[in-house]
């Protein structure tokens, strides 16, 4: 029917904004419009338009547009309509230069976000205050990281519980068929209608915890997509960090290292025909501003950066969890990245299940290992990404020791990535995982 169609227009457009295709979206966003008589879905579909115009830098009536909107949600008291219009009301007026209206809205949508507890939001609005106030930015970024690792920790403690209850599960089955098979051999015709009354009764039980894990399962996806979120963000801040030192680079090159040379020049055009004592401090002030030169432009060289933003963004994010986990857990560590790993043909998931796999591999490390250092490489041969985790620690017997939690969470991702997993291990002789994952 017709609201089926309209809907299904804003739906479609909502996928050309995400494919960056902010033209098309702004056409199927408009069909949806020209039908629509629901004053809430006129102005989401117009705060759509906008957003999708002013990524298209066409400002042309958009403030106007954004606080109708804005106006429309307030009225209908629709707080996460607020709030989206207000953090979309900053990012106009951050891209207008107009940081003191820039800095309100996103003042007032942080607050909102807070208040309302969504997170996702809360993170954004993180992000442009410290954009827009140089003067706290350090303050905001340092939330920012605080409230992310805080959603990292609730997904890590949502997964953990998932697989200690497969774990038990699993336990639990081993129990049950041994118990059944002395049932079998020790008791009487009579029993066995007793075993029939509790095998009626596991399978009630076991349901009830199929379905207590399908829910875990679906916890853990949202939670996955929230990280991946996250990582996303880093990943903008370190590009973010990185044109900022290209940026800082280029102008001490350009800008300040042509100035002191044209002084230099002037100076050494100058007539002084003064005494010798003279015109040999002249000349040295001349080799100190050549002096000067050369160490501008080696600051300027070391500043610049020619790696791709996905290397620098991922391989930094691994760094750090290194750094960290070495604190906690007292060893030194080496982080070998090939050159010829190509980090822009591997998805962000892929990228989030490798950093999960790291991250549960050194936690393995901190609590059982006892290593004082850990080797961590990647390499690359075709389409195949080789990650190898070795630590110096006290090892174990790989064929009496039961597989734990943290190796079943790590088997488990990476048979998701139809990826293998190889276990070298001797006690008092370290570990080392063998990880091998496809690139599609």
């Amino acid at each position: 029917n017709a609201k089926l169609l309209v809907e299904s227009y804003n739906d479609i457009g909502l996928v050309y904004s995400k494919k960056r295709e902010f033209k098309k979206a702004i056409n199927y966003y408009q069909k949806s419009l020209n039908d629509e008589t629901n004053i809430e879905n006129i102005a989401r579909l117009t705060g759509n338009i906008s957003l999708a115009k002013l990524k298209l830098r066409d400002t042309l009536g958009l403030e106007k547009d954004f606080l109708w909107v804005l106006k429309v949600r307030d009225s209908l008291n629709d707080n996460l309509g607020i709030l989206s219009s207000k953090i979309h009301l900053s990012k106009y007026y951050l891209f207008t230069k107009d940081s003191t209206k820039a800095k309100k809205y996103a003042q007032e949508a942080n607050i909102l976000a807070k208040q309302i507890q969504n997170g996702g939001d809360y993170l954004e609005t993180l992000d442009i205050l410290s954009k827009i106030d140089t003067k706290n930015s350090e303050k905001y970024l340092r939330n920012y990281i605080r409230f992310n690792d805080s959603l990292i920790n609730v997904e890590r403690k949502t997964q953990n519980k998932f697989t200690r209850i497969e774990f038990e599960t699993d336990e639990f089955k081993e129990e049950t068929e041994r118990l059944s098979q002395q049932l079998i051999y020790s008791i009487t015709g009579g029993v066995l209608a007793l075993l029939l009354l509790g095998a009626i009764y596991f399978i009630r039980i076991q349901k009830n915890k199929n379905e207590k894990l399908l829910l875990e399962a679906e916890q853990q996806k949202a939670t996955e997509e929230v990280y991946l979120l996250t990582l996303q963000q880093q990943a903008k801040l370190e590009q973010e960090k990185a044109d900022e030192r290209n940026r800082i680079s280029q102008e001490l090159h350009d800008g300040i290292l042509g100035k002191l040379f044209g002084t230099r020049v002037g100076l050494g055009f100058l007539d002084i025909s003064d005494d010798d004592i003279t015109q040999e401090q002249h000349q040295k002030f001349l080799d100190e501003l050549q002096e000067i030169e050369k160490e501008i432009r080696d600051v300027s060289h070391k500043l610049h950066t020619n790696l791709s933003s996905s290397e620098v963004n991922f391989t930094t994010i691994v760094d750090q969890l290194l750094k960290e986990k070495s604190t906690l857990g007292n060893f030194s560590y080496d982080l070998s990245i090939h050159k010829n790993v190509s980090w822009n043909k591997i998805t962000e998931l892929t990228k989030v299940h490798i950093y999960r796999i790291i991250q549960e591999s050194l936690q393995n490390v901190v609590k059982h290992a006892q290593a004082n250092k850990i080797t961590l490489s990647f390499t690359q041969e075709k389409n195949v990404l080789y990650l190898e985790i070795i630590d110096n620690g006290i090892g174990f017997d790989t064929r009496k020791k039961k597989t734990g939690i943290g190796v079943k969470n790590i088997q488990s991702r990476i048979e998701k990535l139809s990826g293998k997993l190889e276990i070298v291990s001797e006690k008092n002789k370290g570990t080392t995982l063998k990880i091998n994952l496809p690139i599609t």
